[in-house]
C-alpha cells in the first residue's frame, strides 16, 4: 500500500519554529465528511504527503516534534498507533506561511490655540498611519480513509508568528497548535476523546 497522498491546498500557513504573537494564539477551521462514522476509529498510522510548498519538509526536526506531539495527543485520547495496512485512519501534516501587511492609523495630537478665530477642530492634529509586516503560519492536519484513499477530516490552525530560538517556547506553541486543532476530532465529540 502506498504511503503518499497528494493534496491541493489554498495558500495557508505554518512555521512553528517561530513563536506566536497573536492575542488569540490559534484560529482553527476544520471540515469533515459527514458520511463517515468516526466512532469506529480506534487506530491510526502516519503517511507522507506530496503537497507542493510544504515548509515542514524543509525542517525535518520541526516536523519530528510536531509528529511526536500529535502521537502524545492521540494516545491521551485512546487512539493506538499501528501500521498503515491495519489503521482505521491515516494522518498527514503540512505547513505553509505567508507574509502579510497591516495598516493602522492613530491620531496624533496637534497644537492648541484658543485665541480669536479658535475652532475646536484645530486641536485634533492629524492621523498617523503605521505599517506592520508580519508572518502568518498554518499547521494543517489531514485525516485520510486508508481504504478509499480519500480525505475525511481536515483541521487548520493559523496564527501570527515571530522568530524564537527557545526550544521550550517552541514546544509550547506546537502543543497549542496541535491541541487547538485536534480538539475538534472526531467531529461532534464534546468530550475531547474518541468515545471509547
Amino acid at each position: 500500500m502506498s504511503g503518499r497522498f497528494s493534496v491541493a491546498l489554498p495558500p495557508v500557513l505554518l512555521c512553528l519554529c517561530f513563536l506566536l504573537a497573536a492575542c488569540s494564539p490559534v484560529q482553527v477551521s476544520y471540515d469533515f465528511d459527514p458520511a463517515v462514522d468516526f466512532s469506529r476509529v480506534r487506530t491510526y498510522a502516519w503517511m507522507d504527503n506530496t503537497m507542493a510548498g510544504d515548509q515542514l519538509r524543509q525542517d525535518p526536526l520541526l516536523r519530528k516534534r510536531i509528529i511526536a506531539t500529535i502521537n502524545r495527543y492521540m494516545k491521551s485520547r485512546g487512539y493506538a498507533m499501528t501500521t498503515p495496512d491495519k489503521a482505521d485512519i491515516l494522518i498527514t501534516i503540512y505547513g505553509t506561511s505567508r507574509e502579510k501587511m497591516r495598516l493602522t492609523s492613530r491620531p496624533v495630537a496637534g497644537g492648541s490655540y484658543y485665541g480669536p478665530g479658535y475652532s475646536p477642530h484645530w486641536g485634533r492634529g492629524y492621523d498617523r498611519v503605521d505599517v506592520h509586516y508580519y508572518t502568518e503560519g498554518t499547521l494543517g492536519i489531514d485525516i485520510i480513509d486508508p481504504r478509499r484513499r480519500q480525505l475525511i477530516w481536515r483541521g487548520l490552525g493559523t496564527g501570527i508568528i515571530r522568530k524564537s530560538g527557545n526550544r521550550q517556547k517552541m514546544q509550547k506553541e506546537i502543543d497549542t497548535y496541535v491541541t487547538e486543532i485536534l480538539q475538534h476530532f472526531p467531529p461532534g465529540n464534546t468530550n475531547g476523546n474518541n468515545g471509547a
